[in-house]
């Protein structure tokens, strides 16, 4: 990772960049949504946002996570969870994803987690072979189906 890269928690300062760099990996939310969820990341002891930002504090990426009580596949409770990781394309490969990893996997640690896990898009066979790429090991997929009461 570039030496003019830093990692720290998101702090209400860099929401707007944060909202930027959300609505690229989450393309179907409105603003609303986005804002809401930050603040109810930000707000959370269960969840946190970590974020890569240069010298002059212009973010890079960033990862949420959070910590489930159950997990497909994993035993144990708590379990850490990534929800989301996002590098700006033209600072892929550069060790910035690598580095919001290994932050999480200590928050996750920290937060006495023996396990962590992430999903992605049946159709995402880039973020799939990510995962794979990195140590995680596919557990099963399932197409999921909700009904409103």
């Amino acid at each position: 990772m570039s030496t003019h890269v830093h990692l720290r928690v998101v702090t209400p300062d860099l929401f707007a960049q944060w909202k930027r760099l959300r609505n690229s990996l989450y393309t179907d939310l409105d603003p609303a949504q986005h804002e809401h969820e930050m603040e109810v990341i930000h707000s959370s002891a269960d969840q946190a946002c970590f974020v890569a930002a240069s010298a002059d504090d212009k973010l890079l990426g960033f990862i949420e996570v959070s910590l489930r009580n159950l997990v497909d596949g994993c035993d144990g409770s708590p379990v850490g969870y990534i929800e989301g990781l996002f590098v700006t394309p033209n600072r892929r490969r550069q060790g910035i994803g690598a580095a919001l990893m290994a932050r999480a996997a200590d928050w996750f640690r920290e937060s006495g987690c023996s396990a962590m896990a992430t999903d992605s898009e049946l159709d995402d066979a880039e973020a799939q072979a990510y995962w794979q790429r990195i140590g995680f090991d596919e557990i099963w997929r399932i197409v999921q189906f909700r009904k409103a009461l």
